[in-house]
């Protein structure tokens, strides 16, 4: 982004901030009244709906009693029968009642049944976890109940949650010793939600918690005996009024938030007013920064728009030796010298860089990218001149036999041996060697015809072997190399040439190594090798 452009944004954002900061300050002040007093409200509905849900529990409460407080129910505790189990303890019994599950537990802590019944929108529950004494939701229905704790309780069963009332087994005058504990379990669910509903008269969903629920602000904890102790968070739109007040269960976990949306009229009265005077605000703030934007653009623009077209110049044509002309001694001027003097050592990073991208690092040679750009080059020199060109492409022979014999570092010691005899048999100016990569090299001879790129391949190979560079692996007990020449013809294009030069290099390599092959025609033809110096 231009900096002109960021200045005008930094004024704009400025005067916006300016602004947003005072009706920040008018909200503060009038519309965090009438904020509060939503929240108050709020606050009100979110404990009557508590309050309506604690009335569910208590009517399962009462509907406990008569379980707990049974004589026959304290019998079977004590000696539990079939004919009572048959009678009372199916889910037929609890069906009535809308009950899910029902819990027997032995003063020992045994299980002695669990009965579980379906709904018309879901099947009975699988109680057989709760088999397991180890089961933490057992253990928490099986544990002591003090004086001052609720009976009842929220529980989770699977996926699925229950609002549970537990109480000890007793006789009817509750005269002898409790023998266990029953419990009875009620879905928490929709239908339960509607009871609440038409009990509470708030409108609300129970959705799973939200712990990154993003609240604008909590409110007092709302006291609950059987849904724990939790704040009401509060977070506002621009109708609405959205308040969560999560509900806990057995644990002490919060399970669900009981969502309510409630509308926002208090509020709407003050933000109409606060509306108005916002719009005051923007539209002196908007005539502030009309007049900023113009004086920076009589002062500043100009001149910025000018440096920046010189510097665009210099970039779209690479020519880093250029300057750009701007030389007031203000901060644009300074900002101008300091991009000449970047621009200049850019053009001296560039050079060598270019140098760098061209050359092969280890020896020192022409690299496969250099070879290509002069390759293509001579080509289009030879197409206007006429002249000979010519091709040496050499690789050295076992090269990886010697690597793992003699170690790396010998290897990258032979490939500068060899970069070395390359470089001094291309010693005309348009010769060009390059190492094409791993052992592979080459020659570009320009103005040469067969006898010459001969004598420099035949110099290369003698010169090589003449070196002495022990190679135990090789057939000929030191390091040698094979080549491959090729002459350009008529017509042909840079991809055959090389081609034709690196089949010559191929058939010499297959054909024993340490020697030279010519391609004539296409086609590779022995012109020397050892023991060899014949000519085709």
């Amino acid at each position: 982004m231009p900096l002109i452009a960021r200045l005008i944004i930094a004024v704009v954002a400025l005067l916006a901030a300016a602004t947003l900061l005072a009706s920040g300050m008018l909200q503060s002040g009038i519309g965090a009244s009438y904020a509060q007093i939503e929240r108050d409200a709020a606050q009100r509905e979110a404990r009557r709906l508590v309050n309506a849900l604690e009335i569910e529990a208590r009517s399962l409460g009462q509907l406990l009693l008569g379980w707990a407080h049974w004589s026959e129910m304290y019998a079977y505790a004590g000696a539990p029968t079939e004919a009572f189990r048959n009678e009372n303890l199916t889910p037929a019994v609890l069906l009535p009642s809308d009950l899910a599950w029902v819990l027997v537990i032995a003063a020992d802590g045994r299980l002695l049944d669990a009965v579980a019944a379906p709904s018309t929108s879901s099947p009975a529950p699988d109680l057989g976890s709760l088999q397991a004494p180890a089961n933490p939701l057992f253990r928490a229905l099986t544990g002591p109940i003090k004086p001052a704790e609720s009976h009842c309780g929220v529980a989770r069963l699977g996926a699925e949650s229950y609002l549970v009332c537990r109480r000890p087994i007793r006789d009817t005058r509750a005269e002898q010793a409790p023998r266990g504990l029953v419990v009875l379990a009620r879905r928490f669910d929709a239908t339960l939600m509607r009871r609440v509903q038409a009990e509470s008269h708030v409108s609300f969903v129970l959705v799973p918690h939200a712990a990154a629920a993003n609240p604008e602000l909590a409110g007092a904890p709302i006291d609950s005996a059987v849904f724990g102790s939790n704040r009401p968070l509060f977070r506002s739109s621009e109708a609405t009024l959205e308040v969560r007040q999560p509900v806990s269960d057995l644990g002490g976990e919060v399970f669900g938030d009981l969502v309510m949306q409630l509308p926002r009229e208090i509020s709407a009265l003050g933000q109409s007013s606060l509306e108005r005077v916002r719009l005051k605000l923007f539209g002196i703030a908007a005539l502030l920064a009309a007049l900023l934007v113009f004086a920076i653009d009589r002062v500043l623009v100009y001149r910025l728009r000018r440096l920046s077209r010189e510097i665009d110049t210099i970039r779209d044509k690479q020519d880093w030796s250029m300057r750009v002309s701007e030389s007031r001694h203000d901060e644009i001027g300074r900002l101008a010298t300091h991009a000449n003097a970047l621009l200049g050592v850019l053009e001296t990073n560039m050079k060598d860089l270019e140098a760098l991208a061209t050359t092969d690092a280890l020896t020192g040679v022409a690299n496969r990218r250099a070879f290509n750009d002069r390759l293509a080059l001579a080509l289009r020199r030879q197409q206007r001149s006429g002249a000979g060109l010519a091709l040496v492409m050499l690789d050295i022979d076992l090269f990886k036999p010697f690597n793992d014999r003699y170690g790396h570092a010998a290897g990258d010691h032979a490939l500068e041996k060899v970069a070395a005899v390359m470089r001094s048999a291309a010693a005309r100016a348009t010769d060009l060697c390059a190492r094409l990569g791993g052992e592979e090299f080459a020659i570009l001879l320009e103005d040469a015809d067969a006898a010459a790129a001969m004598n420099v391949a035949k110099h290369i190979r003698f010169t090589i072997e003449g070196l002495g560079i022990p190679h135990k692996t090789s057939p000929f007990g030191r390091l040698t190399v094979s080549l491959g020449v090729a002459i350009h013809q008529d017509g042909e294009d840079g991809e055959t040439f090389y081609m034709r030069a690196d089949t010559a290099l191929y058939a010499a390599k297959e054909g024993g190594r340490n020697r030279i092959e010519c391609a004539r025609d296409g086609l590779a033809v022995l012109i020397e090798s050892p023991g060899t110096n014949r000519q085709v």
